[in-house]
């Protein structure tokens, strides 16, 4: 939070999932359920809410983010 810059794309594309970080593209299984949708990749994830708010998790502990990001649709 703090930051008004693209840093953080998430990308619902089927088998063809990823989210790019930094500049990074990587690969990632999307899903979407009840809670909103999620991007697992490399043992970590990124949780994106209803009210747009993206959520980084490293690991499997889904405790506390490591990073929390606002986000908006892009066509």
């Amino acid at each position: 939070m703090g930051q008004r810059r693209p840093v953080l794309y998430l990308a619902d594309r089927g088998s063809r999932s990823y989210i790019k970080f930094q500049g990074q593209r990587i690969s990632a299984t999307h899903k979407l359920d009840d809670a909103g949708h999620e991007w697992d990749f490399g043992g970590n994830a990124v949780t994106l809410s209803a009210d747009l708010v993206a959520s980084y998790y490293q690991g499997s502990g889904r405790d506390s983010p490591q990073g929390v990001f606002k986000c908006k649709p892009v066509n």
